[in-house]
């Protein structure tokens, strides 16, 4: 593990940040989800696919490290993937991306939080906090707020 990484901080901000997107999702019904205008076009259907799509990443990245391995994928152009996903996703119900969405999150929670310490790198840290915690943060509010017209 390296200096400054601090595991359990970051799961407990982890649990803590899933635990609002759960009650954000609870809160909104299947149609209020698929209504165009949470961010841009998107919907909060297109939202919590692409937080699925993103936590999908973190565990391929989290579960080559623990292994010893340098991801396959970085992802570093994020925008054409969120472009070439939000296409592939919109064909998904409301129901099937909740179930990735939970399915990702928990997969990616479970690999991290069984992940030796000195497995935990400034990689792995960057993938659980940034994707796992900030990037859920940042579109809470989105999911939170009115939609725009």
């Amino acid at each position: 593990m390296s200096a400054g990484i601090h595991p359990e901080a970051i799961l407990r901000r982890y649990d803590e940040t899933w635990l609002q997107l759960e009650e954000v999702i609870r809160s909104l019904t299947d149609a209020e989800l698929s209504l165009p205008g949470r961010e841009g076009e998107w919907s909060g259907k297109d939202i919590l696919a692409h937080i699925a799509r993103w936590q999908s990443v973190a565990c391929e990245v989290v579960e080559a490290r623990a292994v010893g391995r340098e991801p396959a994928e970085l992802y570093a152009d994020y925008d054409t993937w969120n472009d070439r996903w939000v296409v592939e996703d919109r064909t998904l119900s409301t129901g099937e991306i909740r179930d990735r969405l939970a399915a990702a999150g928990r997969r990616l929670r479970e690999l991290a939080g069984s992940l030796p310490g000195a497995r935990w790198d400034d990689l792995v840290q960057e993938w659980v906090e940034q994707t796992g915690v900030e990037h859920v943060e940042e579109h809470l509010a989105s999911l939170r707020a009115p939609i725009s017209s």
